[in-house]
């Protein structure tokens, strides 16, 4: 039960910093990367800001108005996971990724909500993972993508 209410506040404090940053940002979306490194040639461990990481495949589909708050890359694992926040209600941020996201040839194994979340686990493009969705206020979506290459 510790690890769950650990895990609450991370994505607790996260999602706070997304909103804030988002409430920053200058609203233009960043670009995603263009070639993804094989995985032995990943960094051990390595966090960022701002923009996508090398690892996020190049037609990942990102809401127009986004702000990236945080992103790790944890080479050992094949792990990249990305914080962010969209300019939209969960609704709509919904309606884009059901869309977006068939049309770059990813495929939904799995959607559940639960506690105002939408959890949706998908596949392809070489990669497998989850996007976590939750409302952050009436127009700002909060968003924690994580995902591993698929073997």
């Amino acid at each position: 039960m510790a690890i769950k209410s650990r895990r609450f506040a991370v994505a607790a404090i996260a999602l706070v910093l997304s909103v804030v940053l988002a409430a920053c940002s200058d609203g233009e979306a960043t670009e995603t990367t263009q070639t993804i490194p094989p995985a032995d040639e990943l960094p051990e461990l390595e966090f960022g800001r701002g923009e996508l990481p090398i690892t996020v495949p190049a037609n990942w589909p990102m809401p127009e108005q986004h702000a990236i708050a945080g992103t790790m890359i944890n080479g050992a694992e094949t792990l990249t996971e990305v914080v962010y926040t969209a300019q939209g209600n969960l609704d709509e941020i919904l309606e884009f990724y059901e869309s977006e996201l068939p049309a770059a040839d990813y495929e939904f194994t799995t959607s559940t909500t639960e506690h105002s979340r939408y959890y949706v686990d998908f596949s392809g493009n070489g990669i497998e993972g989850q996007l976590v969705l939750a409302p952050a206020s009436g127009t700002i979506t909060g968003a924690t993508l994580q995902f591993t290459y698929s073997s």
